[in-house]
């Protein structure tokens, strides 16, 4: 019995780590999000980082970016490239409508194709890869 119960105990305890992930159009993973902010592919291969307060590290873990408090995506100079607004639609600098993130996670570039999805990884983290990791 004990054994059972230890299964189910590592299978409840992966089950949420296997939830935070990003898929392309295609309905293919493209990354894993830990609850820890690591970002794999999906080779499982680290490409990087994003921490609780915004900060965007590569894989060696040098700062290339942040997310500030207000939704505004800047790079490594600190210099803003984009925002993210409230309602899920992300802007570049020109305030041009890039796509959207939407509540059920499906992510949409400005003429409303679907990008893909983003199943347990916060908005703005999904807006990130998207639209501002090319």
């Amino acid at each position: 019995m004990k054994k059972y119960l230890f299964i189910l105990i590592a299978i409840l305890l992966w089950l949420p780590l296997q939830a935070q992930y990003i898929t392309n159009d295609e309905c293919r993973v493209v990354a894993y999000v830990k609850s820890d902010g690591q970002i794999q592919d999906a080779q499982m291969r680290v490409i990087g980082w994003i921490d609780s307060s915004g900060i965007i590290k590569n894989a060696e873990l040098q700062p290339i970016g942040r997310i500030t408090s207000s939704g505004y995506v800047q790079n490594a100079q600190y210099q803003t490239v984009g925002r993210i607004k409230s309602d899920g639609y992300v802007e570049n600098s020109r305030c041009q409508v890039l796509g959207r993130v939407k509540q059920d996670g499906t992510v949409m570039d400005a003429q409303c194709r679907e990008l893909g999805t983003a199943r347990g990884v916060p908005m703005e983290w999904a807006a990130v890869f998207f639209f501002f990791s090319k």
